[in-house]
């Protein structure tokens, strides 16, 4: 009898498999029955259980090379990367067991129809012709956009700085909400791999020629404002400090950085709980780049099965990201904090201090946000993300109503010293600052303060970084402290004492 995998060589080994009222014989000989993991020896049979779980008309199992492409090989992959669109149907069966351990498939689940309509926009050049392209690509673009562009302003003068004042609901809780939406184009490898070729300036080029976008080198920044992105969460350190960073700003609030952790990623703040609103923004200002890199003949990194391809694995599928940054001062004072937070990294979200580390913050300021966007549609993963705040808004408030009618001396105590600090003190950390503020804009919402808003309150709490603070001292006429750090405590004490003076408690 034949092996029934190959066909070719005589069997050696017969296995009955039952399926219910049904039994199959299946005969295999020594080659294929090693290739699924079976071993039969005189007197014993070894066998690994993953692989007899495979349907017995499956390929057998292959241990794939390097993607021929780029390289990669299956230990990148393991470690949850890739580095070029080729790598999902080199190792489509690797990957798919990969996103399983998480997700079920099917691993994209919007509609598909607008990514087709942009991919008949460009057909895809042969592999060979790309890299040459890219060079004739960006020297065009970057030619014709310097011609052609009015004077670019800064990053300042696009986005808004740290927090707005108007926005979504629930903005006694939540500050911030904000979407990213990463894409890699098809034709070009990944970045983030060492010998990945540059593609900062075919991409930058094609978006400097739109006209709702402005594209700039954020070396043209000042250091105080770069940094000042770092510590507001608009930017990472690594790439607010890399001297050939290019960031482009959309006329609608949203803006673009490129070749970090993909070829572009698009960024959308908005004030309050406003995850539909910023994922919208996002992904309509991702689309109008898609279709501009599209009608230039790039069409965007996409499999009909794994979604957008991306360097990172954990974002494919939709790319979309949600995050919120939340003030919870009356989960602090009650000691729930870590209660609140431990359903929310039970359900797979990532918490982290705006001001420090995952252990805490100062100030109760923390940002969640989702882990991974494939094996979810965007619908579901917003209304799956609103599902697991709802409780830990509802008990911020339910906990602030408590302590102002069962402990409202210890909040008027924590609120008059924190006051008595803001006011008198010579010098002022950033750590204090944040601990005070946080303190008085809990006495303000529980009703036992008035004076300042607290949405003055609430901005204060994210500026309070030493170069936030560099740039709020040359707005208000102080003294740049220009690194001093006991000239900063008293730049920032002097700051904090005068948006406090008008605050009474009641």
């Amino acid at each position: 009898m034949l092996c029934a995998i190959c066909g070719q060589r005589e069997a050696t080994l017969f296995i009955r498999r039952t399926r219910g009222n049904l039994s199959e014989d299946l005969s295999l000989c020594e080659a294929c029955a090693r290739k699924r993991g079976l071993f039969a020896g005189p007197g014993r049979l070894e066998l690994r259980l993953d692989e007899l779980i495979a349907s017995p008309e499956a390929e057998p199992r292959r241990e794939p090379g390097g993607c021929p492409r780029c390289g990669l090989g299956l230990d990148e992959l393991l470690h949850g990367r890739l580095g070029c669109a080729d790598c999902a149907a080199t190792f489509r069966t690797e990957l798919g067991r990969l996103l399983r351990l998480r997700a079920h498939p099917p691993f994209y689940r919007d509609d598909p129809a607008d990514i087709e309509v942009v991919r008949r926009l460009a057909p895809r050049p042969a592999a060979n012709d790309a890299r040459a392209d890219m060079g004739k690509a960006a020297t065009r673009h970057t030619t014709g956009a310097a011609e052609s562009a009015p004077p670019q302003a800064g990053f300042g003068d696009c986005a808004p700085f740290v927090l707005s004042d108007a926005g979504g609901s629930d903005r006694d809780v939540v500050l911030w909400s904000a979407a990213r939406v990463p894409r890699c184009l098809a034709d070009l490898p990944f970045p983030g791999r060492r010998d990945s070729p540059p593609s900062r300036e075919l991409v930058t080029g094609i978006v400097a020629t739109l006209p709702r976008w402005r594209v700039f080198p954020l070396a043209d920044c000042p250091e105080a404002e770069r940094r000042a992105f770092v510590e507001s969460g608009y930017l990472s350190r690594s790439f607010a400090l890399d001297p050939e960073a290019r960031v482009a700003c959309s006329g609608e609030g949203a803006y673009c950085i490129f070749d970090e952790d993909a070829h572009f990623s698009v960024r959308m703040r908005t004030s309050g709980l406003d995850l539909s609103g910023a994922a919208g923004r996002a992904l309509t200002a991702a689309g109008e780049l898609e279709r501009a890199f599209a009608a230039e003949g790039h069409a965007p990194a996409f499999d009909g099965e794994f979604g957008y391809l991306l360097p990172k694995i954990g974002d494919m599928g939709t790319g979309l990201c949600l995050s919120v940054c939340i003030h919870v001062p009356a989960l602090a004072v009650a000691g729930l904090t870590e209660r609140a937070f431990r359903s929310l990294l039970a359900a797979g979200y990532a918490v982290s201090g705006f001001y420090g580390g995952e252990g805490g913050s100062a100030g109760d300021l923390y940002c969640i946000a989702t882990e991974r966007s494939y094996g979810v549609s965007r619908a579901e993963l917003d209304a799956a993300f609103m599902e697991a705040l709802t409780p830990l808004l509802a008990a911020e408030r339910i906990s602030r109503a408590r302590l102002a009618a069962e402990r409202r001396d210890d909040l008027l105590d924590l609120a008059g010293r924190a006051l008595g600090i803001l006011r008198y003190c010579r010098r002022l950390s950033a750590v204090e600052a944040a601990a005070h503020l946080s303190a008085l804009r809990l006495a303000v919402l529980a009703g036992l303060a008035e004076g300042v808003e607290e949405g003055a309150l609430a901005k204060l709490l994210g500026m309070l970084g030493s170069s936030s603070l560099s740039l709020a001292a040359k707005a208000s006429g102080e003294k740049d402290p220009g690194g001093d750090a006991v000239a900063e405590e008293r730049v920032r004490a002097r700051l904090v004492a005068r948006a406090v003076a008008g605050l009474q408690l009641r």
